[in-house]
């Protein structure tokens, strides 16, 4: 279930912003050297460190006051930064609109 408990969305670079921290970090990067259109594959993803990034994605967002329930294959689903990025402000742009 999805709730929205603020109208603020963030911003689609605020998100990859923040993803390409949590790959750098995961995967022992500079950020600078993050490509968001690269695949996350191509950094060595594996399912524990992607369920660790959307679990820790779903608890930003409840920090920022938002609520999205993340479905568990979305690094896989949307392949890179850009396209991850795109998605939740998508569906957080519908939950306002709702």
């Amino acid at each position: 279930m999805t709730t929205r408990h603020s109208t603020r969305v963030p911003s689609q670079e605020t998100i990859k912003e923040w993803l390409i921290q949590q790959i750098a970090e995961q995967f022992q990067k500079n950020p600078e050297t993050i490509d968001p259109e690269q695949p996350f594959t191509e950094y060595g993803l594996d399912s524990i460190i992607a369920f660790t990034i959307v679990g820790d994605l779903e608890e930003w967002l409840e920090e920022e006051s938002l609520e999205l329930e993340m479905p568990p294959t979305l690094m896989w689903d949307y392949r890179n930064i850009n396209r991850v990025s795109e998605y939740i402000v998508s569906r957080l742009e519908e939950e306002v609109a709702a």
